[in-house]
C-alpha cells in the first residue's frame, strides 16, 4: 500500500510545492497551455535540485505584482552573484537532485507518516518478549525452545509484510538526511542564506543512519550482498526498523523552521538558475513600472528562429493587425511569456 502511494506521489512532481502553498495569482490552466509554459519552463530551468525545480515552477505559475518584492529578488541575485562561491552552492544543492527528492515537499508540508499496523505501537513489548525468551532459553532451554523458534519467525514475517512501508520510510529519511546535510554545509560556509532547522534534527542523525544502513552498503558483489542480507535479518528479528520509526515519529517535529528552510533553499537554487540563465541566454534584466509596457526586440523563448519585435504602448491600449499567419498570435504570446 505504501509503495503504491510512493509511486503515485511522483505523478505531479513539479506541482507539489504549488499544491501546498499556491498563491492567489495562479495562472489558469488554459493560459498555461496557450502560452506553452511547460516548454518555457524547460527552457529557463537551470536549477540544481528538485527543491529548486519545484520552487522555480511555483514562481513561474504564480504571478507577482509587487514591485518591491521583485526589486528585493533582484538585489538578492546581485548580492549572491557578486559575493558568493556559486560553484560551492551548486555542488551542495545538487545533492538534492535525485528523483526521490521531489517528495521532500510532501514530507515537510503534509507532516508525518502514520504508523499503519498495531504492532508498531506494541513493538517495544514484542522485542522485550523476544529478549526474555532468549535469556530464558539460556537457562531453561527445554521450556523456551518453542518461543525461541516461533517469536523470531513471526517477527521476520512481520518484517517482510512491513517492507513496503519501510521502503517508503527509508526514502523519507534519506531525503531528510540529505536536506539537513546540504543546509548544514551551506551554513558552515557563512553565506548569505542562513538555515535554522538543522539544530533540531542533527540529534537524530545516528538513528537515521542505522535505518539507512542497508542503503549505504554497495550491492555490487556477493560479499556485500551477504552482509546486507544478514543485517536485514537481524533488523527483522529485533524489529529495529519499526522501533526507530516509532521513536522518530514521536520525537521529531516538522516545525515552521523546516518549512522556511525548504522555501529558502528553493529560492536560493532558483536564484542560481536565474544567474545561469542570464549567463547563457540572450536575456535582459527588466525594469518594473506600473501601467507601462515597453519591450525591444522581444522573442518567444521556445520558438526557433523567432523574429524579434518591439512594442511600446505609451500607457494606452494597442490593436495588432496583419495578414493571416503573419505572426500576430505568436507576438502576443511572446509578450505574455516575457511578462511572466
Amino acid at each position: 500500500m505504501y509503495f503504491i502511494k510512493f509511486l503515485l506521489m511522483n505523478v505531479t512532481n513539479l506541482n507539489k510545492l504549488n499544491h501546498y502553498i499556491g498563491g492567489n495569482n495562479h495562472i489558469f490552466e488554459r493560459t498555461f497551455k496557450d502560452l506553452d509554459l511547460k516548454n518555457v519552463f524547460k527552457t529557463i530551468n537551470f536549477t540544481n535540485s528538485k527543491v529548486g525545480e519545484q520552487y522555480l515552477y511555483h514562481t513561474l505559475v504564480n504571478l507577482k505584482n509587487d514591485n518591491s518584492e521583485l526589486s528585493l529578488l533582484e538585489s538578492e541575485i546581485t548580492h549572491i552573484q557578486n559575493s558568493t562561491n556559486i560553484d560551492f552552492l551548486k555542488k551542495n544543492v545538487s545533492r538534492l537532485n535525485k528523483n526521490r527528492c521531489y517528495n521532500l515537499a510532501d514530507m515537510i508540508f503534509s507532516h508525518w507518516l502514520n504508523l499503519p499496523y498495531w504492532w508498531y505501537q506494541k513493538s517495544p513489548i514484542l522485542v522485550i518478549l523476544l529478549l526474555f525468551s532468549i535469556l530464558g532459553f539460556v537457562f531453561f532451554p527445554k521450556i523456551f525452545i518453542y518461543p525461541i523458534i516461533l517469536l523470531p519467525s513471526s517477527y521476520l514475517i512481520l518484517h517482510i509484510i512491513n517492507k513496503g512501508f519501510v521502503f517508503y520510510t527509508v526514502t523519507f529519511f534519506q531525503n531528510l538526511y540529505d536536506f539537513i546535510s546540504v543546509i548544514t554545509a551551506i551554513n558552515n560556509e557563512n553565506l548569505t542564506y542562513k538555515f535554522k532547522s538543522q539544530e533540531h534534527y542533527k540529534g537524530y542523525s545516528f538513528l537515521i543512519k542505522v535505518l539507512l544502513i542497508n542503503e549505504q552498503i554497495e550491492h555490487n558483489n556477493v560479499f556485500s550482498g551477504t552482509i546486507s542480507f544478514f543485517i536485514d535479518l537481524i533488523k527483522g528479528f529485533f524489529m529495529v526498523d519499526i522501533l526507530i520509526i516509532r521513536y522518530l515519529q514521536k520525537k521529531m517535529v516538522f516545525n515552521e523552521d523546516l518549512k522556511s528552510d525548504f522555501l529558502n533553499l528553493g529560492k536560493l537554487d532558483t536564484i542560481l538558475s536565474i544567474i545561469e540563465l542570464r549567463n547563457n541566454q540572450n536575456v535582459c534584466i527588466p525594469i518594473y513600472k506600473e501601467n507601462t509596457l515597453k519591450g525591444k526586440s522581444i522573442i518567444h523563448p521556445v520558438v526557433k528562429n523567432c523574429i524579434p519585435n518591439s512594442i511600446n504602448t505609451l500607457g494606452k491600449s494597442v490593436l495588432i493587425t496583419g495578414a493571416n499567419m503573419s505572426g500576430k498570435t505568436t507576438f502576443i504570446k511572446s509578450i505574455g511569456v516575457n511578462l511572466i
